[in-house]
């Protein structure tokens, strides 16, 4: 099980295509600790009674470290102090602007890992990445990664493709192997912040597919940098491997069965993407009702049923479909507004695994 935490709507940022509104953005409000405590216990409480033995905890936000270090140490002590029988990882996705010696000495301590967003070189990222005030973010983080790798702390990075790497993802690779920064090449949904970018950043399905395949094989035939890019690794191990099951929420064959997210006032979503101010994708609240009972009750909603959309409609007969099982729930939603529909990037999924089937195919042949 997979708990995705959002302490606060909160963010110093205001990143152009962010999935969340600035509205959103500009909320203070926080996740009361006891809250927090709460949810992880009836968390672990509830993976003993299931059998399940991993539980992985991704602290979100808008900005999780506005919740206040004070905060995070109580709440990774009391996780390795009740986390007998369960194995426990913990992870933090932060824009990094607020992280000093401090965190970092914490984050080591507890083995929490940290990944970050950071749009390439620093001309793209401050186009997309900005301050509350409308400047660039591009040295602000740069300036934190240099900390965290001269403290020993391992950081990953997300890129999010735009119309600003049109061209340019040959220089941006080179960027990321200067800097020996290992990373994920994400696609640019229109939603929240974005849609008010619209035109200025889009890009097409096909457009993210060029880019992706551009990148895959900058990647794949460099010998001399051997940069982790887990979407890639991820894709690429599906066709070698003899389970042939993908590990990425976006292609699992039913998110739901092991994804959620809970917001800052304690509402349970379908994952992160959907937590906003709105309830109307809410499970339930866990202030009100058990962790349990509300998990229980997912499975007999309309957005657990999507995969059986999936499963009995046209995406079954695609040779994909054991890979992307129709794609990510969110972006089906975004696709038609309901969650019966597959993933608007259909088309460039399609375009990226049959690149990276055609590369990898010599290595199964061979018994790789």
């Amino acid at each position: 099980m997979t708990i995705i935490i959002k302490p606060t709507y909160g963010c110093n940022f205001r990143c152009v295509y962010c999935y969340l509104t600035n509205i959103t953005k500009s909320d203070s409000s926080m996740m009361k600790y006891e809250l927090a405590e709460n949810l992880i216990y009836q968390a672990i409480q509830m993976n003993r009674k299931k059998g399940k033995k991993y539980l992985t905890i991704i602290w979100h936000g808008g900005e999780p470290l506005l919740w206040g270090i004070e905060n995070y140490r109580r709440i990774f002590e009391f996780v390795e102090s009740h986390s007998d029988g369960v194995n426990i990882k913990q992870c933090v996705q932060t824009n990094l602007s607020l992280i000093d010696a401090d965190y970092i000495q914490l984050f080591k301590n507890h083995k929490v890992r940290v990944g970050f967003s950071l749009d390439g070189t620093k001309d793209i990222n401050d186009k997309q990445r900005l301050t509350v005030d409308g400047k660039g973010t591009f040295d602000i983080i740069m300036n934190k990664v240099a900390m965290c790798k001269a403290s020993g702390l391992h950081v990953g990075c997300i890129l999010v493709g735009s119309k600003n790497f049109r061209g340019r993802i040959k220089e941006v690779y080179d960027f990321l192997c200067a800097n020996e920064l290992n990373f994920t090449f994400n696609p640019l949904f229109i939603a929240g912040e974005a849609v008010n970018a619209g035109d200025a950043i889009a890009i097409s399905p096909k457009e993210y597919a060029e880019m992706a395949i551009e990148l895959f094989d900058l990647w794949y035939n460099d010998k001399r940098n051997r940069l982790n890019e887990s979407a890639f690794v991820d894709i690429a191990s599906y066709f070698v491997s003899k389970t042939r099951k993908s590990r990425r929420c976006m292609f699992a064959a039913n998110c739901q069965d092991s994804f959620m997210a809970v917001s800052p006032s304690g509402d349970v979503f379908p994952c992160g993407r959907f937590c906003e101010t709105s309830t109307q994708y809410s499970y339930g609240n866990i202030t009100r009702e058990s962790l349990e009972s509300i998990v229980d009750g997912i499975k007999n909603t309309e957005i657990y049923a999507r995969s059986k959309y999936i499963e009995n409609g046209e995406c079954s007969k695609c040779k994909y479909y054991g890979l992307c099982h129709g794609g990510c729930l969110h972006d089906g939603f975004l696709n038609k507004k309901d969650f019966k529909s597959k993933t608007f990037l259909c088309q460039a999924y399609k375009l990226i695994f049959s690149h990276i089937e055609q590369r990898i195919l010599p290595l199964t042949q061979t018994g790789y």
